[in-house]
């Protein structure tokens, strides 16, 4: 059986987001190019998974299975 978990983003030193557990606030990972991730858009009500991906200029993105492109910030809920 597999599990999610749930996660809030934080922008790391490097630039990078580290994962942290919605529930223990522990650390979890770092989300690195090609790693899947599913974002939970609260407007909607939904949740959207994807893959992480990175542009020289816009930075850390994730692309939905819809071809949603949603830019990372600090906080961003998701599943990993």
């Amino acid at each position: 059986m597999f599990y999610m978990t749930e996660v809030y983003l934080k922008k790391n030193n490097e630039g990078r987001f580290d994962c942290y557990n919605a529930l223990t606030d522990e650390y979890e990972s770092t989300l690195t190019c090609g790693n899947p991730f599913m974002i939970i858009d609260d407007d909607a009500d939904e949740e959207v998974p994807g893959r992480i991906e990175y542009h020289n200029t816009n930075g850390y993105h994730c692309v939905g299975i819809d071809d949603t492109v949603v830019y990372l910030a600090n906080g961003i809920k998701g599943y990993i």
